[in-house]
């Protein structure tokens, strides 16, 4: 339909013993599947939603200046700082999908006491970005393109060449800019659920875990999107 569509994980519900029969036996597998077709069928998602869209509705698949548009297969990385309740400082590496506003995983560092440390740059390497690329594609397929500033970690040779070999593009904006990286405005209420299960569970991981399936469960609007961010078990 054009108005309302089944979500990925839906189709795969529906089809799952047709799918299995296939070969495709996980949701994941399912999602790398359905993302090579498209690639390969239109070209991207946002050129198949113009093929099934009249045309009066492009337009919402175009950015504006200083607007961002909300494009499947398009990951964001970014980092933040978070104090805890027991007055500890850790820094959170992690990575968000732009289309539904799911939080996919991310890394954690302890801010240890002495250490000077007052950027994740000197908490994270590029092998630490690594490792959690290769499971995040191992867990969720590939992206087209990942968003991230110009953080030396997330620039390092070892990154770019690895993107570069998957085929997944880059793309630089400045640090600190929230009208162009919805992750940056989606950290804020990522950190209220955090604050709330950080007084709950004792490991920090779990907190956190915790923290972003509750995110992940909820609707979030944005300024300069007419429609609600829908939670990722409803689009994927």
């Amino acid at each position: 339909g054009r108005s309302r569509t089944l979500s990925l994980r839906q189709i795969y519900r529906l089809l799952e013993i047709d799918l299995r029969m296939a070969g495709i036996n996980s949701l994941p597998s399912f999602y790398r599947y359905t993302q090579e077709f498209v690639r390969r069928t239109w070209g991207s998602w946002e050129d198949l939603e113009k093929k099934r869209r009249p045309k009066k509705e492009h337009s919402q698949f175009h950015i504006s200046k200083g607007k961002i548009r909300r494009e499947r297969a398009t990951w964001e990385v970014d980092a933040t700082g978070y104090s805890a309740p027991d007055g500890k400082t850790y820094f959170l590496l992690l990575a968000r999908e732009v289309w539904s506003g799911y939080f996919l995983g991310g890394l954690i560092a302890e801010v240890k006491e002495g250490t000077g440390a007052t950027h994740y740059n000197k908490s994270f390497t590029s092998l630490d970005v690594a490792r959690l690329f290769v499971k995040l594609f191992s867990d969720y397929g590939l992206p087209g393109e990942i968003i991230s500033d110009n953080e030396k970690i997330l620039t390092a040779e070892l990154i770019q060449r690895g993107l570069k070999k998957l085929n997944i593009k880059i793309r630089r904006v400045k640090p600190y800019s929230p009208h162009l990286k919805l992750i940056e405005r989606s950290f804020r209420d990522l950190k209220n659920w955090l604050r709330y299960y950080s007084s709950t569970h004792e490991d920090f991981q779990e907190a956190l875990n915790s923290a972003i399936e509750a995110y992940n469960r909820q609707k979030h609007k944005f300024e300069h999107i007419n429609t609600e961010v829908v939670p990722f078990n409803s689009t994927r």
